[in-house]
């Protein structure tokens, strides 16, 4: 549901402003808390309207992600390059464990890369992290673009989340309300 939502945002945030802040342009000629109270603002206006086409398209949105997948694996099968991850993941607690997980997949073993460094997997996470902390990646001051929450960018999620049930969309919704919940506290 993210990737459906994103893309919507990305070509509202083109409209409204001509571009969009991942863009090369992004958004230069404002100030980081302008820039995050527009893409806030944005985010608010164009939610993605509760339908079952909604429902579906997400449906259909895992299905063709599911089959890639399998029929990647099955052409890997124990081959040791293929490596499944959810991109929530990537902002929830122990993100910085997950993302040295998959630093240390995309190097594997190659000590043209690691020399005899085991930790450099964690260093290059520990940085990417960083970076993005100092406004050099996705997110602006420590806050996201766009709320991280499904409720945040549907019309009505209690009626979404219902239409969803069974799918790892909603499984990935629930855990970053949760999240989002416990981290107001």
């Amino acid at each position: 549901m993210m990737a459906l939502s994103d893309t919507a945002l990305a070509a509202a945030s083109d409209k409204a402003f001509g571009t969009h802040v991942s863009n090369v342009r992004g958004m230069l000629n404002y100030s980081t808390a302008e820039t995050l109270e527009r893409m806030q603002e944005l985010t608010e206006r164009n939610r993605l309207n509760t339908s079952q086409e909604l429902a579906q398209r997400v449906r259909d949105y895992e299905a063709r992600e599911r089959k890639f997948v399998d029929d990647l694996g099955g052409s890997l099968v124990g081959s040791g390059q293929l490596m499944e991850y959810d991109y929530e993941s990537l902002l929830l607690p122990l993100r910085h464990d997950h993302l040295a997980r998959l630093f240390q997949f995309i190097l594997g073993s190659s000590s043209f890369i690691l020399g005899n460094r085991k930790d450099m997997p964690a260093i290059m996470a520990s940085k990417a992290f960083r970076s993005s902390e100092n406004n050099d990646g996705a997110k602006l001051a420590g806050t996201t673009l766009h709320p991280p929450t499904c409720s945040s960018r549907v019309t009505d999620w209690p009626k979404l989340r219902t239409m969803l049930s069974g799918t790892n969309t909603l499984t990935a919704c629930d855990r970053m309300e949760l999240y989002d919940v416990l981290s107001q506290k």
